[in-house]
């Protein structure tokens, strides 16, 4: 890979995929991919023209995934990840699991859940007059996803999404970037841990009267929260989060489509 505008060489990466289906409508597959160290020049925050620059450490990455007939009542899918880094404590690991069902035609929910994981990650913090500051900290996310959808005919549905999501960052350590794109140590940058979450419960209803025209009623439940409480466990998380004020919106629009055609004829 090379710098677009500066052709700096920032590093060499390269992938392997596979990919298979059964006769069953199982399908199944994974890629093993490696990164040579790279000269990374967004992370730092200064602009790619600034020609600062943090080193990436060497990368190796393996995903597998499987994935069941769609055309069943019920399905799932499913993928994992796990990447390590050389001669850096830095690695990651994550899942996602989505398992679906089809009551009937009409009927239908569509469970969704993310969880990665990353130790030891190195990333841009704050920025002084005198350093540009990075911390080392373990960092991860759950994503949490209910989807369902009920259709009353072929031209009026009601459809439910819920969606939390979880991240948090807990630092151990403050360095400064130096001109060689390393780190070196910070003992007296005083940072926070960060914790932030999202919740909304999206209800929507769409009726088409007429071609082209609906009438659509949403509804929307939404609290956000950051503080740096990042120790917490995923329940306790939920808890604190539900002790924040909560957000309601609700809305109607009404589209109807005019055929110029049909009144230019009429006039």
């Amino acid at each position: 890979n090379f710098q677009h505008f500066s052709g700096i060489f920032t590093g060499f990466q390269a992938g392997l995929n596979f990919n298979a289906q059964t006769r069953e409508r199982f399908s199944f597959g994974g890629n093993l991919n490696y990164g040579t160290e790279r000269k990374d020049f967004f992370e730092p925050r200064q602009g790619t023209t600034s020609g600062i620059y943090f080193l990436q450490p060497e990368r190796k990455n393996i995903n597998i995934w499987i994935s069941t007939n769609s055309q069943k009542l019920f399905a799932v899918d499913f993928d994992a990840f796990y990447s390590s880094f050389s001669n850096n404590p830095k690695s990651g690991y994550g899942f996602g699991l989505a398992p679906r069902y089809r009551f009937s035609n009409q009927f239908s929910l569509r469970y969704q859940l993310n969880f990665n994981k990353t130790n030891n990650d190195q990333g841009f913090v704050d920025q002084n007059a005198n350093a540009i500051i990075f911390g080392m900290r373990d960092f991860k996310n759950y994503t949490n996803t209910i989807g369902g959808n009920y259709s009353f005919s072929t031209n009026s549905s009601l459809s439910l999404s819920l969606r939390h999501y979880w991240g948090s960052a807990t630092y151990s350590g403050f360095y400064n970037l130096n001109n060689y794109g390393g780190l070196d140590e910070n003992t007296t940058y005083i940072g926070e841990n960060v914790n932030f979450n999202n919740w909304n419960l999206d209800l929507n209803y769409i009726w088409q009267f007429a071609p082209g025209s609906q009438l659509i009623a949403f509804y929307r439940n939404s609290i956000s929260n950051a503080d740096s409480n990042s120790n917490l466990t995923f329940f306790e998380n939920l808890e604190n989060l539900f002790n924040q004020s909560q957000r309601h919106t609700f809305s109607i629009r009404f589209v109807y489509f005019i055929d110029y055609e049909k009144i230019k004829k009429l006039i």
